[in-house]
């Protein structure tokens, strides 16, 4: 229940995703392709990174490990009235090591924090309300950051960091040629 669903109805601009009270409510992964400044992002919203004994629960929470391998950036929401906990930090562990990643400190709203991006022992951190929509933008710039988009270019070329290392490979490959 740290906002997973809520953030990407807000990032939509819809309610795309079901939201409840009810830890575990997201069973099932949902794609939805957002556009930051004219630029396409996929987000995918799944089960929450938790042990738990409910069967169908549980497949879900095995989809997610599957969706995070094929992931060029993972968005794990921590709830900031309670911060980034030690089980928090054992499963950014977990993640696969070459998986870029963005903390969001997600409820702002309730913990009375200001919006922020800032550098965390974890990662980088982005402090926001998915409620409110305060400091969405900070997420936003950040998501473009990591597609490769610059402010200001009349030249957009955008490519996700295992193609540029296949060209790289490619090049290499090349050279030796």
């Amino acid at each position: 229940n740290m906002g997973k669903s809520s953030l990407l109805n807000r990032l939509a601009g819809e309610d795309v995703a079901i939201v409840t009270a009810v830890p575990g409510t997201t069973r099932d992964f949902l794609r939805q392709t957002i556009h930051v400044e004219g630029i396409p992002i996929n987000l995918t919203d799944t089960a929450g990174l938790r042990d738990t004994e409910e069967e169908v629960e549980l497949i879900g929470v095995e989809r997610a490990w599957q969706q995070l391998k094929c992931a060029d950036v993972a968005m794990f929401v921590v709830d900031d009235t309670s911060g980034v906990t030690d089980a928090d930090r054992e499963l950014l562990r977990q993640l696969p090591v070459e998986l870029s990643r963005i903390i969001i400190s997600n409820k702002i709203d309730l913990s009375g924090s200001a919006p922020a991006r800032a550098e965390h022992l974890d990662g980088l951190m982005i402090r926001l309300s998915a409620r409110s929509g305060e400091g969405l933008e900070l997420l936003r710039d950040e998501l473009l950051n990591r597609a490769g988009w610059e402010r200001g270019g009349e030249d957009v070329f955008m490519a996700r960091g295992r193609h540029l290392e296949a060209l790289r490979s490619e090049e290499h490959t090349s050279e030796l040629q």
